[in-house]
């Protein structure tokens, strides 16, 4: 570490994660958190989106793949109602990707994906570099 730097960023982002597969939050939160993240997982879209505190919520991990509201409505539902968060959408399911068109500012992680890739995506959205970003 360097002198004079904190391994802990200054401000804390705190993630959304949305997937209906608990071992998935489970495994993303401990990544999260262990590079300093605040976390929040829900197991499914519309928890999220009556959490008391998603107005505190900088940034959406989002499974594609889940019943009710899936990961793209999801995302429309946030770019509507809080442009400003990024969403990044995830997936095991390759054929619900196969054909989309590429959109500028999707971000698509296909599951299994490096933890470094994701990391990277965060910063990226969140426009700063968190410790241990690859």
């Amino acid at each position: 570490m360097v002198a004079g730097r904190s391994s802990k960023p200054e401000h804390i982002d705190l993630i959304g994660i949305v997937d209906d597969d608990q071992r998935v939050l489970n495994g993303l939160q401990q990544l999260l958190e262990s590079v300093g993240y605040d976390v929040l997982s829900f197991r499914s879209a519309n928890g999220l989106l009556a959490s008391e505190v998603i107005d505190s919520i900088t940034c959406v991990i989002t499974d594609i793949g889940m019943p009710e509201v899936n990961g793209f409505e999801l995302r429309e539902i946030l770019n509507r109602e809080r442009p400003l968060v990024p969403v990044i959408l995830i997936t095991g399911r390759y054929e619900l990707i196969e054909n989309l068109p590429q959109e500028s500012g999707m971000i698509i992680l296909r599951k299994p994906f490096d933890s470094s890739a994701l990391l990277s995506a965060i910063s990226k959205c969140l426009g700063n570099a968190m410790p241990n970003c690859g």
